[in-house]
């Protein structure tokens, strides 16, 4: 299966998974390239960093300084601010939030 979307810099969006059926529960399987973070508090960066296309990871990292800037975060992230990013980059994703 390929996931595609749309960013607002026209970069397309492609990632293949697969779903993986076990005894008790279903999830889905997507391969990543690893991105490992650059300071102590982007960690959740990195991670969107992985699920991003190549085109889209490069043009962040090309850019990074004046997206963390436009998105208002630059010494912190919170999880709301990874979805906004993932948002940006045409990333469909549902954000739960449990007690």
């Amino acid at each position: 299966m390929i996931i595609k979307s749309e960013s607002e810099s026209n970069i397309t969006e492609t990632k293949s998974f697969s779903y993986i059926h076990t005894k008790h529960r279903r999830r889905c399987e997507i391969s990543l390239k690893h991105h490992t973070q650059s300071y102590n508090w982007d960690c959740g960066i990195s991670c969107v960093l992985m699920v991003l296309s190549d085109k889209n990871r490069e043009y962040f990292l090309n850019n990074k300084r004046q997206i963390c800037e436009e998105e208002g975060f630059n010494t912190s992230t919170w999880t709301i601010d990874l979805c906004y990013l993932l948002r940006r980059f045409g990333v469909r994703h549902v954000f739960i939030l449990s007690l």
